[in-house]
């Protein structure tokens, strides 16, 4: 191997003088990581959703033995019916309202409040009765406003088949977008060569715009089972480094199958990833889900998908076809609500990356990795999720335009991200959610071409409806 390594390093010292190889880091983060963008953007709405539904019962604490002191005290009842439900007692809080209406009929906001609990326990029809109580009568304009969006979710839940639609729009700033090595120097043919030139640039910004649009049948069974299906865009516009705008279409499909506490949900998907306007990455995929709640706190899940990455190469990379092949994952997950507002989860995942022709094994690795995350609820709609993970990568085989090492990384990545529903500025934009995120990652590597840091920032309004 020396005596070949020898006279190819005289010749690509010659040919790279002038024009020294480039970092790959970020082509390789683009196929790794971009399919799941507009994935974390929807799990982010979710949780402000979670957010948003939980203002209309916060408040202070109070415990059944402030009630047994003064239980002829509405306005106590009424904030103890409060704290049953944030507590998760939505049966308890009906029983305390229900108790409290039948004292006093004529308070209109016990029975929203009522109709709210009624709903979250899926009785839809006595819901609306008490909501056609309230209908006629002259209330304030935010309990109106309470009432009518009340009656546009009992509207929605009684459809066979929901449509939501998730857009936004935003800013990130990368201090490494291009993945330049710290030591500003590559590896190759074995040899150190500086990057030129030097103190290169690599922080940018860029604007994003991203849609989702999901839809979902209950066809009628007893079990609960779901029909589902979904189209996702991303788009992010580069400042300066347009080598790296990117643009990604999403199409999912699957079932979940519900039986008791077990859910299984089998799906199909696609990716469409462009890099710079130039088809880069095709990525079907098939998967299977197993989901098991043990309790109402404490849950697992299972998961098995292979997908089959097909890259393209472009005018910026022109080797990016010695990626393609078979990529599979196993993925196992633990979920616990510690508390009311604050849910942990962890897992781990194992990843095996193969690729097409056996002369660029040097592409395909073996991954262990470990998750963990929470979230909580901060209150008036607000919210905090802290996220972190490791990966272990062990590659097949050494890349010979590189040398004679064998590459071994570990990536670390930690996300902060702060949100808030915006509707503060105006009773318009209620539906409008504000995020603001910190992201670190840091990628260690035997190979000097792979070691790297990034920060990230991104600002995102999103907005959804749904019918």
């Amino acid at each position: 191997m020396n005596t070949i390594l020898i006279p190819l390093l005289s010749v690509t010292t010659f040919l790279f003088a002038a024009d020294p190889p480039r970092p790959t880091g970020a082509e390789e983060a683009v196929g790794r990581e971009t399919p799941t963008r507009i994935d974390s953007q929807a799990k982010t709405r979710k949780t402000a959703d979670e957010a948003l539904a939980r203002k209309a019962v916060e408040g202070a604490p109070v415990t059944y033995q402030q009630v047994l002191a003064d239980p002829d005290n509405v306005d106590l009842n009424y904030r103890y019916a409060q704290s049953q439900i944030r507590s998760g007692d939505v049966r308890g809080a009906a029983a305390t309202l229900e108790r409290i209406l039948m004292v006093d009929p004529s308070l209109h906001r016990v029975r929203l409040l009522y109709a709210l609990v009624l709903f979250r326990l899926d009785n839809l029809s006595e819901a609306g009765r008490e909501l056609d109580a309230l209908t006629g009568l002259a209330l304030p304009a935010n309990l109106r406003a309470e009432l009518d969006d009340l009656k546009s979710l009992i509207t929605k839940r009684r459809r066979s088949t929901h449509v939501d639609v998730l857009v936004g729009f935003g800013f990130d700033y990368d201090s490494n977008i291009s993945a330049t090595p710290a030591s500003e120097q590559m590896l190759f043919a074995n040899q150190f060569i500086d990057i030129t030139p030097k103190n290169p640039e690599t922080a940018d910004t860029a604007m994003i715009g991203l849609g989702n649009v999901r839809v979902t049948h209950d066809p009628g069974t007893q079990n609960g089972h779901e029909v589902f299906g979904g189209l996702g865009w991303y788009r992010a516009e580069q400042t300066l480094q347009d080598r790296l705008d990117l643009q990604v279409f999403s199409f999912d499909m699957g079932t979940a199958l519900k039986f008791g506490r077990n859910t299984i949900t089998p799906k199909v998907n696609w990716d469409q990833v462009y890099l710079s306007e130039e088809t880069f990455l095709e990525r079907p995929a098939i998967g299977m889900k197993f989901e098991r709640a043990f309790t109402e706190r404490l849950s697992a899940d299972f998961e098995a998908r292979i997908a089959d990455d097909r890259y393209s190469k472009t005018s910026e990379i022109p080797r990016a076809e010695e990626r393609s092949g078979h990529q599979w994952d196993l993925v196992w997950g633990v979920g616990w609500v510690a508390t009311p507002v604050m849910r942990i989860r962890g897992g781990y995942t194992l990843t095996g990356k193969a690729v097409n022709d056996e002369r660029f094994r040097y592409n395909a690795y073996d991954r262990h990795s470990l998750n963990a995350s929470l979230s909580y609820l901060l209150g008036k709609g607000m919210f905090a999720l802290v996220s972190g993970a490791m990966n272990i990568d062990r590659y097949d085989h050494r890349d010979p335009m590189i040398g004679i090492k064998y590459r071994d990384d570990i990536t670390f990545r930690s996300r902060l991200t702060f949100g808030a529903p915006l509707g503060f500025i105006h009773k318009y934009f209620k539906d409008f959610v504000f995020t603001q995120s910190y992201e670190y990652y840091r990628a260690e590597s035997d190979i000097t071409n792979y070691a790297y840091d990034n920060n990230k920032l991104s600002s995102l309004v999103t907005y959804k409806w749904g019918w």
